[in-house]
């Protein structure tokens, strides 16, 4: 069984289901994911008027994608994917 990392850090097994983190940075939390995770900035993408960040990430599990938008909740907009909305709700 070949183990995968995502960029996070968490094991991702194959034949696992494809789970999303999809986002909406702000320059400042672009730039601090790009530094505690370096494998996420291949994937982020430029909105116009250098307003900050696009950002769809496998994740294998949604526990660190959490955590890092509750450390930046005024700096990210959580646009999906459904199990990760539902996971951010209070």
């Amino acid at each position: 069984m070949k183990v995968m990392t995502d960029a996070f850090g968490f094991a991702r097994r194959s034949g696992q289901h494809d789970r999303f983190s999809e986002l909406k940075l702000s320059m400042r939390a672009g730039l601090v994911l790009r530094e505690e995770h370096p494998i996420s900035a291949h994937l982020m993408e430029p909105m116009s008027g250098n307003s900050g960040f696009h950002l769809t990430l496998p994740v294998a599990d949604y526990r660190e994608a959490k955590r890092f938008v509750q450390g930046c909740r005024d700096e990210v907009d959580v646009l999906g994917d459904a199990g990760f909305l539902s996971l951010m709700l209070p």
